[in-house]
Parts: structure tokens; sequence; C-alpha cells
């Protein structure tokens, strides 16, 4: 199972809030939120981590000790039947955890705030051929639609696999999967299969959670401060 959080960061801009909420992490995860640039980067950085938290709470999962890949990504060193993922952009967070369906289960999560860019010279360089001219087609709101909703798909499946963006964003597409609301990521360099599964529940953004799993939660389970658990 594949479950996604998302959390408003508003709260954490009350600095009495965004302190008590930082006593609540561990050290070193505080420092490491300390060290960042500005205030917006911490309150992103705490916000997504409190989330983590929660619905590992929620789903009855300790913390325990974590570690990173060589890519940074972090998981949960002694439970290989959980991945987790986090994401923040703007004024929200998300995180997505897979539990419960044996091991080796991997999991990922890209939120984005949607504005205007150049996004056709960005889909020419990161996607491949066929992406570049659908979205080339499209009338210019309908390609920033597009062109979001194809990077977190992205950004979501080289989240799950552990690699990040040097993986390639032109080397794999997607197709849609008959009868359900998800896609298949189509990667010759993959044997196991992925899924992506993109939540239209934030106005403005956009959230796709990508998994090796076939069940996705249907809905965002939404969180705020003070948390009810």
């Amino acid at each position: 199972m594949l479950k996604i959080y998302a959390m408003s960061l508003f709260p954490l801009e009350e600095e009495k809030t965004f302190q008590e909420n930082l006593r609540k992490i561990s050290e070193e995860r505080r420092k490491k939120i300390e060290k960042l640039k500005n205030k917006k980067s911490q309150r992103q950085s705490l916000g997504a981590w409190l989330l983590l938290e929660y619905g590992l709470k929620e789903l009855g999962i300790s913390m325990g000790k974590m570690r990173s890949n060589s890519n940074g990504k972090l998981y949960l060193k002694e439970r290989e039947d959980v991945d987790f993922n986090i994401s923040h952009s703007g004024d929200y967070a998300a995180c997505a955890i897979g539990y419960g369906e044996g091991r080796g289960i991997k999991v990922g999560v890209d939120l984005e705030k949607k504005k205007k860019r150049k996004h056709l010279s960005m889909a020419e360089r990161f996607f491949s051929l066929e992406e570049y001219e659908k979205i080339k087609r499209l009338k210019e709101e309908e390609g920033l639609e597009l062109f979001y909703s194809l990077w977190t798909e992205k950004e979501s499946y080289v989240k799950a696999i552990g690699i990040g963006i040097i993986y390639g964003f032109h080397s794999f597409v997607s197709q849609p999967c008959p009868k359900v609301a998800r896609r298949k990521i189509v990667d010759k360099r993959m044997e196991e299969s992925f899924y992506t599964k993109e939540y239209d529940e934030i106005v403005g953004y956009s959230l796709t959670v990508c998994g090796n799993r076939e069940e996705f939660a249907k809905k965002i389970k939404w969180v705020s401060i003070p948390f009810d658990c």
C-alpha cells in the first residue's frame, strides 16, 4: 500500500510554532534544518520531516535508525518492508509511505508549485522527443499543465529508484493503465514494474507518487499542526 500525506506550512510561519516543533525532532535533523539559508527553506524542511514522523507513527512504524544511499535517499535500516519519500514546494509539504507488502518496496513523491517558466525549452532538454512534441502542440496554459504532470511523474520515479535526476528524464516514458487512475513507467533499463498516480487536490500544484506496487491511496490524507496522533 502506498499512502500519501500532505500539510500546509502556513502555521510554521509563526516563529513560536516553528521553534516549538523544531524542538520535537532529533538533534541531528534540527542542525541540518538550521543550516539552511533562509526561513522559507527551514519551514519547508521542518514541515516535510514532521509529516514523515506523523505518517510513520500513525502506521505503527518505528523510525529507528536511518541511513542514506550514495545518492542521498533515506531509508530505515532495519525495515526492508517500508519505504518513504518526502517533498515540498511553495507553501506545502508531502510525504509518501509504502508499507505492508513484503521486502523491497520502493516509493517516491514529487510536489511542484506551478509557475510560469520556459517550459518548452526545459521539456526539449529533459524529456523524450515525443513528450516534447506533445507539449509543443498545446496552447501555453495546457502545455504548462502537461509539463508539470510529466515533471513530477519523472521526478517521483527517479526518487523511487533512489538515483535522482542524473538517471535521465528523457530515457523513460509512461503509459496509461487500463481501467485504473494510474500510469505505468516504461523503462527498458528496469526489470521491475513501477506505477505512478497524480493527485490534483492542491490547487496550483502538481503532486505525483510513484512506487513498485499497484495499490495507491485514493486520496491525500491532510494533516495539520498540532498533530492528532
